[in-house]
């Protein structure tokens, strides 16, 4: 049956929901509870288990209290790695409606640098792909709280020594989240 049969009968209520559809697994995903970002200096999530293939995540309403753009880092049982990260990202928009970007072949981190106000409030949403072997690339889009009419995106390549278990989001420093409504939520396959 074609996935457009399956959607139609889905909306004509001739398709039953496989018991557990609705729970915090969802096509195989699964969902970890949000964590409150505000005050903290970093977002960690540990304990990802062996052989995941897919991150998706979420940062709503990242807001730095301080000048900082948002850092990202992978790691395995040997903690977070902070080298040979690949990483390029580009905006468009504004009142001139130009496309800037830059990159970077050997960060310290995957980031959406270029927005880095302390007056910045940015949700990010993304997702860390399994190439195969340890290798991994990044793909996220930003959603700008401040100005909408902005498209942010970044992405990048990471390649680990071992399975990937952990992931953070920080600022650097003693810089820290610093928006009340401020979350994150990871979710893998």
């Amino acid at each position: 049956m074609s996935r457009a049969r399956d959607f139609a009968d889905v909306i004509s209520g001739g398709f039953d929901l496989p018991a557990g559809a609705l729970d915090n697994s969802i096509d195989g995903f699964t969902f970890v509870t949000p964590v409150a970002t505000n005050g903290t200096t970093a977002a960690t999530f540990t304990g990802i288990p062996s052989g995941v293939d897919i991150i998706k995540y979420t940062i709503y309403r990242a807001k730095p209290s301080g000048v900082a753009g948002l850092l990202i880092r992978i790691g395995d049982s040997g903690g977070l790695e902070d080298s040979n990260y690949s990483r390029g990202e580009s905006y468009s928009g504004g009142s001139s409606g130009t496309v800037t970007s830059q990159e970077d072949t050997s960060a310290s981190s995957w980031a959406l640098a270029a927005f880095n106000s302390d007056t910045n409030i940015i949700t990010h949403h993304g997702e860390i792909l399994r190439t195969h072997g340890n290798k991994f690339v990044l793909t996220a889009h930003a959603h700008y709280h401040n100005a909408p009419k902005y498209t942010l995106y970044y992405t990048g390549f990471k390649e680990l020594s071992a399975e990937l278990t952990q992931i953070s989001f920080f600022w650097g420093g003693s810089i820290t989240f610093n928006d009340a409504n401020g979350y994150a939520r990871i979710a893998y396959q």
